[in-house]
């Protein structure tokens, strides 16, 4: 009971938007929580130890079929939401029945489905044993971007969502663009590696623009919900911090050491200290 009271208390904070109230996943705050739970629950120790005494699987045809579809979905959804006419900056909510504003709310809420269906990628990594992609930043970002359009979905289906949602459909695009070529075989994910860090640029950047786009949604004039920034600014910070670390760490090569030189100082240093006691062995004597 204390555990449902909990989700109620959530529920409460996330007004519900009346035309999306009563569509599939919006009636509780404890459908994403679930569904984010199984899906960590399954990355991280299910899926795991059902691999580990297995070979990875290959999954080639059904890599290139979930790539295509994402790139697809992704370029669909980019062009309907341009046909709602988004903007920059403050852009509050139309809460009428007018069906360009209920077009909106419909297409936010494929988007939340989109953004759970991205789930998927993650249990492909553990199905071919390629673990080391399973990162703590791949599960945080999955988790939270199904979050924040969950929330708009219930709350905010439409406004100020849309622009975020259009920069993250164009990097995808791109990224499941690279993911589709890689899929193809070694001879073209060879050709195609150097161009991997440019995905997370492109990340960064538009983690940028979301930055200095979601400042007006705190400033008094907009008229949008309070909530929806306080979530979504802070985790914009987080985030791209935690992309500029992947990429120092991936791609911002160290300074070599020259082991020569550094061994040559090392010799001479022990001979000043040989030198040093010497003089002083003469000095006590």
């Amino acid at each position: 009971m204390e555990f449902m009271t909990w989700f109620e208390i959530l529920d409460g904070q996330i007004n519900p938007d009346w035309r999306t109230k009563d569509w599939p996943m919006m009636s509780t705050t404890a459908i994403p929580v679930l569904l984010a739970v199984i899906y960590i629950i399954f990355v991280k120790f299910v899926g795991p130890n059902y691999m580990e005494n297995k070979k990875p699987y290959t999954l080639r045809k059904v890599l290139a079929i979930y790539n295509t579809a994402q790139i697809l979905a992704c370029i669909y959804l980019t062009v309907e939401y341009f046909k709602t006419k988004p903007k920059m900056g403050c852009d509050p909510l139309d809460v009428s029945d007018d069906p360009t504003a209920l077009y909106a709310a419909k297409l936010v809420w494929w988007t939340t489905i989109l953004k759970l269906s991205e789930f998927i990628e993650t249990i492909f990594f553990v199905l071919r044993k390629k673990q080391n992609q399973v990162s703590a930043l791949h599960i945080y970002h999955h988790i939270t971007t199904f979050f924040l359009v969950w929330i708009a979905s219930r709350m905010n289906p439409g406004g100020i969502v849309r622009i975020p949602v259009i920069l993250n459909n164009m990097v995808h695009m791109v990224m499941y663009s690279y993911y589709l070529l890689s899929s193809m075989g070694p001879g073209i994910q060879n050709k195609i590696n150097s161009y991997k860090k440019y995905i997370t640029i492109i990340q960064m950047v538009q983690f940028c623009i979301l930055i200095v786009n979601s400042i007006f949604y705190l400033t008094p004039s907009c008229q949008v919900p309070n909530i929806y920034g306080l979530i979504f600014i802070p985790n914009v910070f987080i985030v791209f911090y935690m992309f500029y670390d992947f990429y120092r760490k991936s791609y911002i090569k160290k300074k070599p050491v020259d082991r020569r030189n550094s061994k040559s100082i090392k010799i001479n240093n022990n001979n000043n200290n040989n030198n040093n006691i010497k003089v002083k062995g003469k000095l006590l004597k």
